[in-house]
């Protein structure tokens, strides 16, 4: 799901970008002016690009790790502000996986991203929800 809402929000960059490429060609710039206005879609393509290249077989806590390194090597404000926002929805994800498996013990994690696993071996129900059940119901991957 990490990997998913970061593709969910670079699409919604891409789509914007295509809004002002539309944008652009109404109004017919001369080739002074495209230079100018393309400075900074060019630059976030480049990010884009870049974080797309190096995160295509990550998932989970690694595909995390690598956005927000990303993010903290940004060269300007711009660049953070993008890989901020890229950072805040892949994170979404997990972060919703962590507290729903800290207050309710509950594991959804469908693309095996998280960094606990339920083991296969544990009993299903527990009548008594306590310090043992998390030993015995949940392992680090």
């Amino acid at each position: 799901r990490c990997a998913h809402a970061l593709a969910a929000e670079m699409r919604s960059v891409l789509r914007e970008y295509l809004l002002f490429v539309a944008q652009l060609e109404a109004k017919q710039p001369r080739v002074q002016e495209l230079f100018y206005w393309l400075r900074k879609p060019a630059k976030q393509l480049r990010t884009l690009d870049e974080v797309a290249f190096e995160c295509a077989t990550l998932k989970g806590g690694a595909l995390l790790r690598k956005v927000l390194d990303f993010r903290s090597h940004a060269a300007d404000k711009e660049e953070f502000l993008l890989l901020d926002a890229l950072a805040r929805a892949a994170t979404k994800p997990y972060l919703e996986t962590l507290e729903s498996w800290l207050r309710r013990g509950a594991l959804d994690d469908p693309y095996s991203e998280f960094f606990v696993v339920k083991d296969a071996a544990a009993p299903r129900v527990f009548n008594d929800f306590n310090a043992s059940a998390w030993d015995t119901r949940f392992l680090c991957d």
